[in-house]
């Protein structure tokens, strides 16, 4: 059992003081400071001081304490706190040089477990601060923090009598207990990092420009800090040498979720390009609870070629046929464009037709459905298409509604005596996307030789979307 208390940090401040002035005796300083924290000197000693010390003092974890010094582990319910070192002792705080023994600020490795834990060591005020995180979040069942350390590391830490003020450490428990309690779970991202104060809202945090510096040195690819922070932590990213963009703006909101929903979006670990439909399926749903930009850029990204390859494995008789054809596809524009991508890409059309409207909003989803027809007609089977007027009707008639139907078939009809089916080249109607006036008019007007086609899904309650890998084409019977 290593315990972490007052005199030890007195000591390794001492440790600091000499590791500075001398040059000679480093490794055996570094030991010694190395004694002093134990599971704890991967967080605390600068990278090449711990190579230092286990190279003049050999343990059995030596290799995975130089690994976590320069990359941390992702362990269920991870949290990963920086504090200033002032914050820890009352000392002139650390050290801010890249070849001193201390790291510019120090990593306390924590975790979110399950049921309420007696005894794990952990300091006092961050154990106090959790409880003060759960009342906030009004989450349902029981949690508290324990240590996280890494497999063969496990040797037993006692820091509860260290005295800290723990107040920017909030933002980090919060978005650990959140994704520890999400329904979908996962592991959070190590190069994901974050530091904020909470008191109803979002408060400064002291010390930020050595915690940025520390975080930096642990391979951070993304850095929350607060509103009011913001410049001054991309200032020390430039001078880290990491560069500014790195840095991330928590918002100014009403409440703690709305905070840190863009962190959240980004604090979970992805699947892998080559994970199965459901694993991808899973964090596109967990995105879309907490950050709808980030959740549709992934699915456009990573999700898509999968549903589409999926769409086409699931394709039986007559469908199977249609799509090895290269039959000319008409699909209407949408203000989600990805119906329209799903049909290009299973059904590999010659040529594609997008429907629309000249309503402004309509102008804009042709606009968003090609561009993302141009980003997928390079990994699919290449498509030309063309923008032709849609089955919609410009103005209510004597007879309202009946007439928008009348001139909405009208214009379909004209469609399709353009685009006729042929014998080596069949016409399929795509009526997923569009308008219902759209899809009323494609179906009343399409000619017998026509496949009308929809795109039948599973749509998760929580969120209101479609669950990526439930897709599949169906026939539409002619009316």
């Amino acid at each position: 059992m290593f315990r972490v208390g007052l005199s030890e940090l007195r000591k390794l401040f001492s440790l600091e003081q000499v590791y500075r002035r001398l040059r000679r005796r480093r490794a055996e300083l570094a030991a010694e400071a190395l004694r002093t924290v134990g599971p704890l000197a991967p967080w605390w000693l600068q990278p090449a001081a711990l190579d230092a010390a286990v190279a003049s003092q050999p343990c059995i974890w030596a290799e995975q304490a130089k690994r976590l010094a320069r990359q941390p582990h992702s362990d269920t319910g991870l949290v990963l706190v920086t504090c200033v070192w002032k914050e820890l002792h009352s000392g002139d705080g650390g050290a801010e040089r890249a070849d001193g023994l201390l790291r510019p600020a120090a990593v306390l490795p924590v975790r979110w477990v399950a049921g309420e834990q007696e005894r794990t060591g952990v300091p006092e005020p961050l154990v106090e601060l959790a409880r003060q995180v759960l009342r906030e979040l009004d989450l349902e069942g029981t949690y508290s923090l324990d240590w996280s350390v890494a497999s063969g590391m496990d040797i037993g830490l006692d820091a509860s009598s260290l005295t800290l003020t723990p107040g920017s450490a909030f933002v980090p428990l919060a978005a650990g207990l959140v994704l520890f309690t999400d329904r979908f779970g996962g592991r959070p991202n190590s190069r994901i990092w974050s530091t904020g104060a909470w008191d109803g809202r979002l408060r400064a945090v002291c010390g930020l420009p050595q915690k940025v510096a520390t975080m930096i040195q642990f391979a951070a690819e993304q850095i929350y800090v607060p509103f009011q922070n913001y410049e001054e932590a991309r200032e020390q990213a430039e001078r880290s040498g990491a560069g500014s963009n790195i840095i991330r703006q928590l918002p100014h909101a009403s409440n703690l979720r709305q905070t840190i929903s863009e962190l959240l979006a980004q604090y979970r670990v992805a699947p892998a390009r080559n994970a199965p439909i459901k694993d991808k399926a899973e964090h596109y749903l967990y995105l879309c609870c907490y950050h709808r930009p980030t959740a549709k850029s992934y699915k456009h990204k990573e999700v898509l070629a999968d549903i589409i390859e999926q769409c086409r494995q699931r394709l039986q008789g007559e469908l199977k046929e249609l799509a090895e054809s290269s039959p000319i596809l008409i699909v209407s524009a949408s203000h989600s464009p990805d119906a329209a991508v799903i049909a290009a890409g299973v059904f590999r059309p010659s040529r594609l037709v997008v429907l629309h409207t000249e309503e402004p909003e309509q102008d804009k989803a042709l606009k968003a459905t090609e561009r993302l027809l141009r980003q997928f007609n390079m990994q699919y089977h290449p498509c030309r298409y063309a923008v032709q007027p849609a089955p919609e009707a410009g103005e209510y008639g004597p007879s309202g509604a009946d007439d928008l139907v009348a001139a909405a078939i009208e214009k379909a009809k004209a469609v399709f005596r353009r685009y006729r089916a042929t014998a080596d080249r069949p016409v399929i109607v795509d009526l997923t996307p569009g308008t219902k006036l759209m899809t009323i008019g494609l179906m009343r007007a399409a000619p017998p030789p026509c496949r009308l086609v929809y795109l039948t899904h599973w749509v998760d309650p929580t969120t209101n979307e479609p669950r990526p890998g439930t897709e599949r084409y169906v026939t539409v019977p002619h009316r």
